[in-house]
């Protein structure tokens, strides 16, 4: 085998390896341990996968992945705690593949492996976001039945034909990276919403105190939506020439906002219209929405996010809502909310 081919080879199970770390690997160890595919020279380091420990290993992790990942929302939970483990794997993967004799080529390969599959899982992890969206469940287990069943025609793809599996990664990278931007800004609102999901359940602060004063809420503004709600940084507050911080909820821009897609900022509730303002690109950006063409909305909870959803003449803008750590600072109050302030 030429290093072309070795290269091939070992990107094409890298790929994989970032969508479906434990099933690759469990797959590359059957097939050691049982002869199912000849395995080229170069990749005979690659039989240390089937011993009987790995591929135990391998296995509990594999029914692991294939159950987290048929369930909406926590597969994205799933994917947030395996950003790094993936492309690890990958390399290590990669650098057993390539042998010892080559330390150069190693860690080389090594390197590259672990990028192809951080790629991969990137664009995994933002698929699975964008689908989850979706109220019905159907699309994300076809999607997750699909990759499960990529893994055993992409390792037998990847040992018998390196070349076709290298033009594949190729193309596959060109791809990622014309679409990488949106790719990266959909794996930050999956960090962040784990994150915030973390505070949420074990960083919590105190409750606020129980002065308050009353500020009007939209009617046609779900009125859940309050329990999002927290005062707007003071730099935001800042931005907009504001003199005091409204109400407001940390979200990210989704479909229906236009130029703004998947854009993290702050979604702010003032009594004649929301404002979204955000930073994208190194400038600041707001979106208004004026309460006169509000005609409903519904907020939904949501596993990883909460979802705001606003009807307006003509379309639908939706918010993916961040939870908040801490109890809301406003409460309902009929058809207004209250503002608490901490003393």
């Amino acid at each position: 085998m030429s290093s072309l081919q070795l290269i091939g080879s070992t990107l094409g199970l890298s790929l994989l390896a970032g969508i479906r770390l434990y099933a690759t690997v469990l797959a590359i160890g059957l097939v050691a341990h049982f002869n199912l595919i000849r395995l080229p020279a170069a990749l005979d380091d690659l039989r240390v996968l089937g011993n009987k420990w790995v591929m135990l290993a391998a296995a509990v992790g594999c029914i692991c992945e294939f159950l987290a990942d048929k369930i909406p929302w926590f597969d994205s939970v799933w994917d947030s705690a395996h950003t790094f483990i993936r492309p690890i794997g990958a390399a290590l993967l990669g650098a057993t593949a390539s042998g010892e004799d080559q330390p150069v080529m190693r860690i080389l390969i090594a390197l590259a492996c672990g990028g192809v599959a951080f790629s991969g899982h990137s664009s995994k992890a933002a698929t699975r976001l964008l689908i989850n969206h979706s109220p019905e469940p159907f699309t994300n287990v076809t999607l997750s039945v699909m990759e499960d069943a990529a893994v055993p025609v992409g390792v037998w793809v990847s040992m018998k034909h390196p070349y076709v599996s290298l033009c594949f990664v190729a193309v596959f990278l060109a791809g990622f990276g014309w679409l990488a931007p949106r790719i990266f800004r959909s794996i930050r609102i999956e960090w962040k919403s784990f994150v915030a999901i973390f505070r949420k359940f074990f960083l919590q602060e105190g409750h606020a105190s129980s002065s308050t004063v009353a500020l009007p809420l939209p009617k046609l503004l779900d009125a859940r939506f309050a329990t999002s709600l927290q005062p707007l940084p003071p730099q935001y507050v800042e931005r907009l020439g504001l003199n005091s911080a409204p109400p407001s909820a940390h979200c990210a821009a989704g479909r229906g906002v236009p130029g703004l897609f998947h854009s993290i900022g702050y979604l702010c509730v003032l009594p004649d219209e929301l404002i979204f303002i955000t930073r994208r690109l190194f400038r600041w950006r707001t979106h208004r929405i004026p309460v006169s063409s509000i005609a409903a909305s519904q907020f939904l909870r949501g596993m990883l996010l909460d979802t705001l959803s606003i009807q307006t003449e003509g379309r639908e803008e939706v918010f993916d809502i961040f939870k908040v750590a801490t109890r809301s600072a406003y409460a309902n109050r009929g058809t207004g909310i209250r503002i608490e302030h901490k003393v």
